[in-house]
């Protein structure tokens, strides 16, 4: 975070996606985000509703596959790890524990990339309802709705190109999946 300088400027998306995320978290889990962290096990509550969604657009943009998609993809997961260390400082995590948290973070995320991603490529919404169960993210009974909902958004988004994904950004953050082709037929 003090050497932030250092770090080649962002994408103005880059925001945007970290903002869509997480507006489709707080949209999926309302009462995860209603009030102020009040400890860490509430901190990993918002950790896993975020990161479902930061997953499925890691997951977009690399299967996107263009240098831009790939460089977005980075920035946003840069960005996601900056606003962790600035809510725990924020929160009164100590200087000392901040580093070694957002670690423990970053690799909980990549144990949780690689498990979304394998249902994502697949379609797979037994695995991913697997994976949410094994993360803590919602009870069984709520699991398989959702890996249901997150599969639906991935085919969504697999349909857009780059320009069309990002342009949608902000009916994302309105947790509104309206591609453009889609709006074009209601228009009709």
């Amino acid at each position: 975070m003090f050497l932030n300088f250092l770090k080649p400027s962002q994408s103005p998306q880059t925001k945007e996606i970290f903002n869509s995320a997480l507006a489709q978290a707080k949209k999926t889990f309302p009462q995860r985000f209603e009030m102020e962290t009040r400890d860490a096990e509430h901190r990993r509550q918002k950790f896993e509703a975020i990161s479902i969604f930061m997953a499925l657009y890691a997951w977009y943009l690399k299967t996107e596959g263009s240098k831009t998609a790939g460089q977005l993809s980075q920035q946003a997961y840069d960005h996601m790890f900056d606003m962790y260390e600035i809510a725990m400082r924020e929160q009164g995590v100590s200087d000392v524990r901040v580093g070694p948290e957002v670690k423990k973070l970053a690799a909980a995320f990549h144990g949780r990339l690689e498990s979304y991603t394998k249902a994502f490529d697949a379609g797979d919404t037994a695995q991913l309802a697997e994976g949410f169960v094994r993360n803590h993210v919602c009870e069984r009974e709520k699991a398989m709705g959702l890996s249901i909902a997150i599969i639906s958004e991935a085919r969504q988004m697999e349909k857009q190109d780059l320009d069309a994904w990002l342009s949608n950004l902000k009916n994302l953050q309105k947790s509104i999946y309206e591609p453009k082709e889609f709006l074009a037929e209601d228009a009709s």
